[in-house]
């Protein structure tokens, strides 16, 4: 399968992939801490190198900063197993198959091939690890919403999940939980102070961006709603994005491939 768009990546693949795998451990808190081990490697059998990035290389910069012990194997690498003749056996895999989806009764009403894995009873906070973990790749720890705590996905060495006591991980890691919130409300600091809205701008892509009339009355008024309400308005390019929409309220967006942005966003009360 070739993920020519991170939209493809983060959005379907890396969503369903992780909602499956995060479905093994029940007890993930809301700060990020999981017993899962990292994947140890991603195998993309039909896929050769290079050809699953998109091309503005996002897919293998959100992979390595969330699973950065993670290695790669493409369809060269596949082949050149199969010439051994030999077996080879791993202890944990998931299968990604978006045409089994396709089929599925989920994906008739959403559209969207990780719907499927989403079926899966999971904790409320199944996508916290990662978030937690590009969030600190990116250098955006700022705020109550992170702590001094080693945590995320494989940065603990626990007992393999089958061996653990469930009922009382989650009877543990609740009452952490419950503790931490009173000191550190998580995430709750995205929603003090005065709002953040961040306009992620493609105008210098070349695709997948505004007529450069529309690009400049939409800057005006954005400027405008922060002179007048005293809003944090910010229209960027991409270096710094990631850390930005972590932090915004609102983020106008050209296209599916830039709203990808949004996983490393915390969930959010209604």
């Amino acid at each position: 399968m070739e993920t020519s768009l991170i939209f493809s990546f983060a959005a379907e693949l890396l969503v369903g992939l992780w909602r499956t795998y995060s479905s093994l451990d029940p007890s993930i808190a809301a700060s990020g801490h999981t017993h899962l081990p990292s994947p140890s490697r991603m195998i993309f059998p039909h896929t050769a190198a290079g050809k699953w990035n998109d091309y503005a290389k996002m897919n293998s910069f959100l992979s390595r900063a969330i699973f950065p012990s993670m290695s790669y194997e493409y369809s060269n690498d596949f082949l050149d197993r199969t010439d051994t003749g030999r077996a080879f056996l791993f202890e944990r895999v998931v299968f990604a198959d978006r045409a089994a989806a396709f089929r599925g009764p989920e994906f008739q009403q959403t559209w969207r091939t990780a719907s499927e894995a989403v079926t899966l009873h999971a904790s409320r906070y199944w996508w916290a690890p990662l978030r937690r973990n590009l969030l600190e790749f990116v250098g955006g720890a700022g705020g109550a919403s992170l702590t001094d705590e080693i945590v995320g996905v494989g940065l603990d060495e626990e007992p393999n999940p089958s061996e653990l006591d469930v009922e009382a991980l989650e009877a543990e890691e609740g009452a952490i939980a419950a503790e931490k919130e009173e000191e550190h409300p998580v995430d709750k600091w995205t929603h003090t102070g005065k709002p953040v809205i961040t306009y992620v701008s493609r105008q210098t892509w070349g695709r997948r961006m505004l007529i450069k009339e529309d690009h400049d009355e939409l800057v005006k008024e954005l400027q405008a709603l922060e002179k007048k309400y005293g809003w944090e308005v910010s229209p960027l390019a991409n270096d710094i994005e990631t850390r930005l929409t972590i932090r915004s309220m609102l983020c106008p967006w050209t296209s599916c491939l830039v709203m990808s942005k949004s996983v490393c966003r915390p969930e959010r009360p209604s």
